[in-house]
């Protein structure tokens, strides 16, 4: 019972460190957050499906080079070039956050949010006309697509701020924590 009872105590003093960031229990590091991880994780699911729809477009421009005018084959080019920019901006994102080596998640939880918010209104709509011609069901399906990758740079953006404080403090302990073949924090 009384083993029992001591974790039940453990539990709490863990909830508490993850809700408050800041505080925590003298010997007992701050664990790296959830929320940070999962928005990382967010992160390199988008900018990987940029990459990999910028990919696609740019092998099926140049399957259609010969049928293409040089203003479209530049549009065209433009548009994969930015594209393959956002999934390389956001895999970078997402890595270093899964990593530690982000110094402050504010950043970029507010450029996720920053792209995710207008992405309500065209990513649908973009997906939808891409898919105009197919049957009713495979352009709702795109839609829906569209609406999903929107809404998870949204909640990525909103779990890396709920994570902030405990990424500062993870941050914090690990600073101080001295390196493998240095002496201690205070020499």
């Amino acid at each position: 019972m009384r083993e029992a009872l001591s974790r039940v105590a453990q539990w709490r003093c863990l909830m508490r460190e993850e809700r408050d960031g800041q505080r925590h229990v003298a010997g007992h590091e701050p664990r790296y957050p959830r929320t940070v991880l999962a928005a990382g994780m967010l992160w390199v699911a988008f900018g990987g499906l940029c990459l990999l729809f910028a990919l696609v477009s740019f092998v099926t421009m140049g399957c259609m080079g010969g049928r293409l005018n040089v203003a479209q084959l530049g549009g065209q080019l433009l548009g994969c070039l930015a594209l393959g920019l956002f999934g390389r901006v956001f895999t970078t994102m997402g890595v270093r956050s899964n990593r530690g080596t982000v110094r402050g998640m504010r950043f970029y939880a507010y450029l996720s949010a920053l792209v995710g918010i207008p992405s309500f209104l065209f990513l649908p709509a973009l997906f939808g006309l891409a898919a105009m011609e197919e049957p009713p069901a495979t352009t709702l399906a795109a839609m829906a697509f569209g609406f999903i990758l929107a809404a998870s740079l949204v909640a990525a953006s909103d779990l890396a701020l709920v994570g902030r404080r405990g990424h500062m403090a993870w941050r914090e302990a690990h600073r101080l924590r001295p390196q493998p073949g240095q002496g201690s924090v205070g020499q």
